[in-house]
């Protein structure tokens, strides 16, 4: 890890090394319009997917999702819920873009991203007993999340054309969001944050 800094009284735990920059240098390196006064390199992890790490916990499918902000917040989400993992389809945004790592805020840290062909790997998660459950508007009440509360698969679905039908045939449930409104949908992310409230509450 390579790490770059503007301020010279940062304190370094570890054996973290820190290279001083000036804010001009700092601009040239970072993607951020207003960057911060600390940027970090690091190696991006390799992470061995097998569906018998998977099968014991709970677990985020991301199906097509294409707008970093969504992905980086659904980590975010994933995170802050207790959520260790989250599988996403190989046409998702990719994990380590910019504005993905941005938005996590940290949480990208924790929270393992494996990119595989969803369909192959949820029904070996059904094989194992995991319960999957497809968040999709026509979809049960989300409180039968609630009454789970156990290991499985919550998968979301794209923001434009929502969980594909094949990935859809797959879950043994489908749940959605009652609302109170006039607006069509939940953004993506917020959809998710409220699945996981109720899923990990149960």
């Amino acid at each position: 890890m390579k790490i770059f800094s503007t301020n010279d009284r940062l304190k370094l735990s570890g054996d973290a090394q820190c290279q001083m920059v000036s804010q001009k240098e700092m601009a040239s390196i970072s993607t951020l319009s207003s960057p911060s006064e600390v940027l970090a390199v690091v190696r991006i992890p390799e992470i061995e997917l097998t569906s018998v790490n998977l099968a014991n916990s709970q677990v985020i499918a991301l199906d097509d999702i294409k707008d970093p902000g969504n992905l980086g917040t659904i980590i975010r989400n994933a995170d802050w819920f207790g959520i260790k993992s989250i599988i996403v389809s190989p046409e998702t945004v990719d994990e380590f873009n910019p504005k993905v790592v941005q938005s996590t805020m940290g949480s990208l840290f924790r929270v393992h991203v494996y990119r595989t062909e969803l369909p192959t790997l949820l029904l070996e998660l059904k094989d194992q007993g995991a319960a999957v459950f497809s968040a999709e508007m026509s979809g049960e009440t989300s409180s039968i999340l609630e009454s789970h509360g156990g290991p499985g698969v919550l998968i979301i679905g794209s923001e434009s054309h929502g969980v594909s039908k094949e990935v859809s045939s797959i879950a043994d449930k489908k749940v959605s969001i009652s609302g109170m409104g006039n607006a069509e949908s939940l953004n993506a992310a917020v959809a998710t944050g409220i699945l996981l409230y109720s899923w990990t509450k149960g």
